[in-house]
């Protein structure tokens, strides 16, 4: 009986492990294959921290025991877990198409209220509300009940995998989005990938944005949910009125970097290392201009920097010691 528990525990965590990886992985290989073609030298960046991404994804497959994963699927607290994905991702989906916020302000105001009024199911709702962002093209209304319905279940199955990494809310929710869209035959849309006129500001702006998201966070201890959520409302409103030809792509950059910020300190430790995955995820969402439109891409983007730079901080420390370990025994 047990060994068939367990079978079972471990069934649900490699399914939400796979899934996230194999989500991220693709964003990442799209980027760096388009990078590749316009780009060289940005393209062999994009690789290494796709190395880098691989890396980290095996290293915590192996150091997690069937104790980590949750005892139960089915369970009433996970029905309220399911139910805050859904609302988040369709209240979002409302405020951005419906009520004409757009998705980074829509998406920050149901973060702050859910991290104010229901601190509790805060990360559920913001997660939601990362599907929610969805272009109406990609996913009209009926699809967005799919896809949110989705990212409430994955989130469900992967509560206890790959936690304390900025962006893999937008992940759990680009996966919903992305399985919704090809299950009803929507494609996704495609834009040019822009010059680096606008490149490097955006890059400048993920950088700042990715720190001061973890600053709020962790140094002031507002939260990942509500820093994130507030660099999200301060973006949106204020960005396209100082900048009216780039202000909405820059919004999204901070937005998209602010999801880096939501890091915890145990995987991340300091600004220095967040400022890095800041630059990797700039150029990441530079060069996935080809997929465009699904709520959570933003996440994917963030998440993917941050496995990244934590698998280099973790390769590096491990070469540290073997080569100390070495230098004791030749002295």
């Amino acid at each position: 009986m047990k060994q068939s528990q367990d079978k079972r525990k471990f069934r649900v965590f490699f399914a939400g492990f796979a899934i996230l990886a194999a989500m991220t992985l693709l964003l990442y290989g799209l980027s760096t294959v388009t990078a590749l073609v316009i780009n060289l030298l940005i393209g062999l960046l994009l690789l290494a921290a796709v190395l880098g991404i691989l890396y980290k994804l095996f290293s915590e497959l192996i150091h997690n025991t069937i104790s980590k994963i949750q005892e139960k699927v089915f369970s009433k607290e996970n029905l309220k877990i399911f139910t805050a994905v859904f609302i988040g991702a369709v209240g979002t989906y409302a405020l951005s198409i419906y009520a004409g916020l757009g998705p980074v302000l829509a998406s920050g105001l149901v973060g702050v209220a859910a991290a104010i009024f229901l601190p509790k199911y805060a990360p559920a709702i913001f997660c939601g509300s990362f599907a929610g962002m969805s272009s109406s093209l990609l996913v009209p209304p009926f699809v967005m009940l799919l896809a949110g319905g989705l990212a409430g279940i994955l989130f469900v199955l992967s509560k206890n995998i790959l936690n304390g990494f900025g962006g893999k809310f937008g992940t759990i929710a680009f996966s919903g989005v992305i399985a919704a869209a090809l299950l009803t035959g929507k494609n996704i849309t495609s834009t040019d990938v822009v010059g680096w006129d606008i490149g490097l500001l955006l890059v400048a702006f993920s950088i700042t944005a990715a720190v001061i998201t973890y600053s709020m966070s962790v140094r002031l201890k507002l939260g990942p949910v509500l820093a994130s959520g507030m660099m999200g409302v301060m973006a949106g409103i204020f960005l396209p009125l100082i900048f009216p030809a780039t202000g909405t792509s820059l919004s999204v950059m901070v937005f998209c970097a602010s999801f880096i910020g939501m890091s915890a300190q145990n995987r991340i430790k300091n600004e220095i290392f967040i400022a890095l995955a800041g630059i990797i995820a700039g150029l990441a969402f530079i060069y996935s201009a080809p997929l465009q439109g699904a709520g959570g891409k933003l996440g994917t983007i963030a998440f993917g920097s941050v496995l990244s730079i934590s698998g280099f901080m973790e390769l590096y420390s491990k070469m540290s010691v073997i080569i100390n370990n070495k230098k004791t025994m030749q002295s």
